[in-house]
C-alpha cells in the first residue's frame, strides 16, 4: 500500500513537455525569442538585465500574457487488440500573465518583473482515452527586482534577484480510486546580463539565469474503494534541482527600419535527474524518487523586425528547440520532443502607448519508446500593452 501511494504521487507530479516556459516579453517573442542582444526596454528584466540601462524612456510599463495551447499527443497499442493502435490528445489551455516595470535615471535603471519562468500549464488526460482521468499542472512564478548600469555609451551590465514561488496540483481518478496531491514552496536565485554595442549597427548580449533548489511541501490524499472504502491524507516534502541557462546573442541593424538577431541558448537540464518525495505516514517516512535523467539542451533562435513610418512593426522568427528528456523517461506526463518553431508578431505605437502581439507554432518531431509514440505541437499567442514616459 505504501509503495502504491508514493508512486502515485510521483507520477502525478511529472510535468509534460519539459518544464521550460520561455515566452516572456511579447516583442521579443514575435522575433523568434532572439532578443538577448536587442533588449533595451522593460522586458530586459527577462531577456538581458544589461540592456535595461539603454532604454530610451524615463519610465516603461508592460502588462500582458500568453495563451498557451500545448497539444500533447500519444499513440499506443490498443489493450483490447494489440494489432491496432489508439490515439489520445491532451489540450489543457492556460492564460499565463506577465508584467514589467522599469525606471531610468542617468546611467542607472531599476526594474521589476513578474512572469512564469517554468511550467505554466500541464496535462488533462481523459479516462475514455487512457483508462484514467489524469490532471497535472505546475507553475513557477518569478518576481524579479533588477538593477542595471551603463558603464559607457557602448557597455551596459545588470543583475537581478529572482524570488520564485512554485505550485503544483494533481489528480488521478480510476476505477480503483482517486489520488490528489498538491504542494508549493519558495526559492531564490538570480541572474546577470551584459549588452555591448561596438557600433550603431552591431550589438552583442549575454544573459545568465541561475540555478535553484525547489523544495515544495504539501499533502497527498488517497481514496481507495476496494476492498474497503478508505481515505488517507499525508503530509509530503519534495525536492529537485533547476538548471542554469546561459544565452548569447548578436543583433544587427543594417538599415534604420530593419533589425535582425540570432541567439544561442544552453541549459543544464542534467541537474534535474530525480524528483525526490518524502511521504510522512503514521508508520514513518517513505522516500521515493521519480526518474527524469534530463540531458543538457540548447536552442538556436533567429528573428527580424521591419518598422514602417506609421508606427507599425512587423516581426518574424525561427527557432530549433532540442528536447531534454531521454527516451527512457518519456511518459504520458512527460512528453518532450525536438521542435522547429515559427514565430510572427506585430507592434503598434502611438504617442506614449503601444501594443505588441505575437504568435508561435511549434512542429514537434515524433518520438517512440516501447511501442508508444509521443509528440506535441504547441501554439502560443501573446499580447502586451505598453506605456512609456
Amino acid at each position: 500500500m505504501k509503495k502504491i501511494i508514493v508512486g502515485g504521487i510521483l507520477v502525478s507530479f511529472l510535468y509534460a513537455g519539459g518544464w521550460d516556459h520561455p515566452v516572456q516579453g511579447i516583442r521579443g517573442l514575435g522575433m523568434g525569442d532572439a532578443y538577448t542582444a536587442l533588449s533595451e526596454d522593460a522586458s530586459s528584466i527577462w531577456w538581458n538585465p544589461g540592456g535595461l540601462c539603454f532604454q530610451k524612456n524615463l519610465f516603461e510599463f508592460q502588462i500582458g500574457g500568453t495563451y498557451d495551447m500545448p497539444m500533447h499527443k500519444v499513440e499506443f497499442p490498443d489493450p483490447s487488440d494489440t494489432t491496432k493502435t489508439k490515439k489520445a490528445e491532451s489540450s489543457l489551455n492556460t492564460f499565463v500573465p506577465q508584467a514589467f516595470l522599469s525606471y531610468k535615471f542617468q546611467k542607472f535603471a531599476l526594474g521589476f518583473g513578474y512572469y512564469v519562468e517554468y511550467g505554466g500549464g500541464g496535462v488533462d488526460w481523459k479516462k475514455e482515452d487512457i483508462g484514467a482521468d489524469v490532471y497535472s499542472v505546475l507553475g513557477v512564478m518569478t518576481f524579479s527586482p533588477t538593477f542595471s548600469y551603463m558603464i559607457n555609451e557602448k557597455i551596459g551590465i545588470g543583475a537581478k534577484m529572482d524570488i520564485l514561488y512554485g505550485k503544483y496540483d494533481n489528480e488521478i481518478k480510476s476505477e480503483e480510486g482517486e489520488l490528489k496531491s498538491e504542494g508549493s514552496g519558495w526559492a531564490f536565485t538570480g541572474g546577470i546580463g551584459a549588452l555591448y554595442k561596438p557600433t550603431d549597427i552591431l550589438s552583442f548580449g549575454l544573459n545568465l539565469r541561475g540555478p535553484f533548489k525547489f523544495k515544495p511541501t504539501g499533502t497527498a490524499t488517497t481514496h481507495i474503494t476496494f476492498p474497503i472504502d478508505t481515505t488517507m491524507k499525508f503530509d509530503t516534502e519534495s525536492k529537485c534541482d533547476f538548471p542554469i541557462t546561459i544565452g548569447f546573442g548578436m543583433g544587427i541593424k543594417p538599415m534604420p527600419n530593419l533589425v535582425g538577431a540570432i541567439d544561442f541558448e544552453y541549459t543544464t537540464w542534467s541537474s534535474l535527474d530525480y524528483f525526490i518525495t518524502t511521504v510522512k505516514t503514521p508508520d514513518g517516512e517513505i522516500v521515493d524518487s521519480a526518474e527524469f535523467l534530463f540531458e543538457n539542451t540548447f536552442k538556436i533562435k533567429t528573428g527580424l523586425e521591419y518598422s514602417l513610418p506609421i508606427g507599425l512593426s512587423l516581426r518574424t522568427g525561427f527557432a530549433y528547440d532540442k528536447a531534454a528528456s531521454p527516451d527512457s523517461t518519456l511518459y504520458w506526463t512527460n512528453i518532450d520532443v525536438d521542435k522547429f518553431v515559427i514565430f510572427g508578431g506585430i507592434g503598434y505605437n502611438i504617442a506614449n502607448f503601444g501594443i505588441d502581439l505575437a504568435i508561435l507554432k511549434a512542429f514537434g518531431s515524433e518520438r517512440e519508446y516501447k511501442k508508444v509514440k509521443y509528440n506535441m505541437n504547441p501554439i502560443v499567442v501573446g499580447v502586451a500593452l505598453k506605456y512609456k514616459l
